[in-house]
């Protein structure tokens, strides 16, 4: 294939005098790929061969094509090997010459024997079904292909068989271990550096999340600080006798230190908005933590002393940016940090304490926690399971198992001298749910879905018909529609995120924006004739508005530093800029005279009518605004997060005097999810708890 050979034997290409080595997944997917050189392979037909009755988000594959590009020096925007065709599949489009090897005689004696010793061990398992298995967990698991595939001039072996495992770590039961089994949802551990004590949070609905100190089952855990105020992200200081945590008490959040010898706490810094991660530096009394930029506003990584109220900033970067979760490496030199660039694109950052910051890891779209294993090596959760993530760029994925399932751990610390993993991994599920506009919501929600997922983005058309939601409930994120009793997913509507679903005024269409690998585009289906339109927007983040009629669409999206709000015409199938403003997140009032808007500073929320200049509505930091609001002609409507997330409030702002007023109190909604006006109530996202719990495994990594 062009000047390049492939030995899928050993996982290796080789041009010239270069030898390049290939994850043995890749390397089975490029060999599929060769098989199959002239037609195109549909991403579905690949999750089938080599994620058969799995659960995996499109991020897998999407890394194993990286991992192919990144191999053979190959560009998805100029393939001179594989091709990606848009909304369909790959092609492998360079030239393949298939010889003979002398070796395939022996690969095939080599299947059927693996074939024989499948089945005795298909017919063991079976006998001892009705036994008790111990868990199970594999680190890593890596899959080879035991064929050949010589590309340029030699492309042998055209047959396949199942993969085995190349190098697999099992461990008894003893070594995965739950650490906490009350009824709290348990999360955020945090370990003390000689590894005898644990601190994490215990959240319990509707009552304040408690900081606890766990060191033996012999004494149980016991509450620390104060407990009608809310805590997260605890970690201990490099002694084992300081411990800092994030604190809210009245709407006022602080950084706070606890020193447990002596039982006493210091207000180290007050801070302007809730935290998204804190770091403790491994030798020094430094502390990284994410918050608010004083200029922007958005959340960037800040650095503190222990013992000086001097914070500096370390990171930033471009409008709608924010960088979250700060993690110290090992050696204390480096910081990592996620930045998310959109609604769904994410990707891991390492900057040194000048500031200096570079990209790390690919772009996913969530990445669910992470932890420094060595000072050049990182674990990474993702929704597609775990990966190892060295500094250089290689990835290694991983497998721990519990009762048979992939973990995917919501948080995690990693124990270094004793290699031990402590990290909480929680259950939960969301249903769509209609609310009153005033009152206790508590009491007035009707449930529209009821499920054990994740269903969310919920949407009632202008006819009040159908509702149209995203759920996992195919184990891929999908459009579902609801009819009546009638309820069932939309074909051609997989992607790894979708959001921002939107009727049209006729209630004939519905569009949404959706992502898959890198590429965002407009989802419209068309219910009159049962079609689904792509609308490719390229690579750069979009937010859907609303429909300006039947006809057009409105949407913002990113160009370099700054969001435009463009339109795109059906008919013409055409997209174009419509002002100068700088358009991040927008809502369309119902008469569609007026648009409200935030900029790409999340700073503050203006309200346009078409001419002149838009009039500041309020200030959108102060709000805390994400997608959880809404409007109609008279009101803008925002879900207020309160005691850390457990309920929600209601809240209005009037869009001609501005004037602001509660409306309504709410258990805990998805912030993330956007919510609806109806006429008289709205719909939005409830979140369930159904398990959660900490655990410890040896990895030894």
């Amino acid at each position: 294939m062009g000047d390049w050979r492939v030995d899928a034997n050993q996982n290796l290409l080789f041009q010239d005098e270069q030898r390049v080595s290939l994850e043995p997944k890749a390397m089975a997917i490029l060999q599929y790929l060769a098989i199959h050189a002239d037609n195109i392979v549909t991403r579905e037909t690949l999750f089938d061969q080599f994620w058969p009755n799995q659960v995996v988000t499109a991020d897998a594959l999407n890394r194993a094509m990286s991992n192919i590009r990144r191999a053979l020096g190959d560009s998805s925007n100029n393939p001179q090997y594989v091709a990606t065709i848009r909304n369909q599949g790959y092609k492998l489009v360079a030239p393949v010459t298939v010889l003979a090897d002398p070796r395939v005689n022996q690969h095939q004696r080599l299947v059927k024997n693996m074939a024989q010793k499948a089945a005795q061990k298909t017919a063991q398992k079976a006998a001892q079904t009705a036994l008790p298995t111990p868990s199970k967990i594999q680190l890593p698991k890596l899959m080879t292909a035991m064929s050949l595939i010589v590309v340029s001039v030699v492309f042998a072996l055209l047959f396949t068989f199942d993969l085995l495992p190349t190098q697999a770590h099992s461990t008894t039961a003893s070594h995965l271990q739950r650490i906490t089994y009350d009824q709290a949802q348990n999360i955020m551990p945090t370990l003390s550096p000689d590894g005898e004590t644990m601190a994490y949070i215990a959240k319990n609905q509707g009552q304040p999340n408690q900081l606890m100190r766990f060191k033996n089952e012999q004494t149980g855990a016991i509450n620390l600080g104060d407990k009608s105020s809310h805590y997260s992200y605890p970690v201990f200081g490099h002694d084992d006798h300081a411990l800092a945590v994030i604190s809210e008490k009245a709407g006022q959040h602080k950084l706070v230190i606890f020193t447990l010898n002596k039982h006493h706490q210091i207000d180290l810094l007050t801070l302007k908005r809730p935290g998204a991660g804190l770091s403790w530096h491994p030798k020094q009394n430094l502390l990284a933590y994410s918050q608010a930029h004083p200029t922007t506003g958005k959340p960037v990584i800040f650095t503190v002393h222990s013992q000086l109220n001097q914070p500096r900033v370390i990171t930033d970067a471009g409008s709608g940016i924010n960088d979250q979760h700060p993690q110290f490496s090992p050696d204390g030199e480096n910081i990592a940090f996620i930045r998310q660039f959109g609604q769904a694109q994410q990707a891991l950052f390492v900057t040194d304490l000048q500031g200096n910051s570079r990209q790390i890891s690919d772009d996913y779209s969530r990445i669910l926690s992470y932890v420094w294993l060595t000072a050049d090596d990182l674990l990474l959760s993702l929704d597609s399971g775990l990966i190892k993530l060295s500094l250089s760029g290689q990835i290694t994925e991983l497998t721990v198992e519990r009762n048979g399932a992939n973990i995917k751990p919501e948080f995690m610390v990693y124990h270094h001298p004793t290699q031990r993993l402590v990290f909480s991994q929680t259950t939960n599920s969301a249903q769509i749910a209609t609310y009153a506009l005033s009152g206790d919501g508590t009491k007035t929600s009707h449930l529209l879905t009821q499920s054990q997922t994740r269903d969310t983005q919920g949407t009632i058309s202008q006819n009040g018909a159908n509702l149209a939601f995203v759920s996992n409930r195919s184990g891929q994120f999908q459009i579902w529609l609801r009819r009546g009793n009638r309820l069932y997913p939309l074909k051609s509507t997989k992607a790894d995120r979708i959001y921002d679903l939107r009727w049209s005024p006729n209630s004939k269409m519905l569009a949404a924006i959706g992502k898959t690998a890198d590429e965002y585009f407009l989802l419209i289906c068309h219910f009159d004739n049962n079609t689904v339109v792509k609308q490719s927007l390229n690579q750069q983040p979009a937010n859907l508005i609303d429909w300006q009629n039947n006809k057009v669409l409105f949407f913002s999206q990113k160009q370099l530093s700054r969001w435009q709000l463009r339109q795109y015409d059906l008919n013409k199938k055409q997209t174009a800029q419509l002002t100068d403003l700088d358009v991040y997140q927008a809502r369309l009032t119902p008469d569609k005279r007026r648009l409200a808007f935030i900029n790409s500073q999340t700073t503050d929320i203006w309200l346009y009518d078409w001419q002149g200049n838009p009039n500041l509505l309020a200030n959108a930091q102060q709000l805390n605004l994400r997608r959880n609001w809404f409007v109609d002609n008279q009101f803008l409507y925002y879900l207020k997060p309160i005691n850390d997330l457990s309920q929600s409030q209601l809240w209005g702002i009037d869009l001609n005097n501005r004037q602001q007023k509660q409306l309504a109190q709410l258990p805990a909604l998805d912030l993330t999810s956007r919510p609806q006006k109806l006429i008289y109530n709205f719909t939005a996202s409830q979140h369930s708890q159904l398990d959660g719990d900490i655990w410890s495994v040896d990895i030894g990594l």
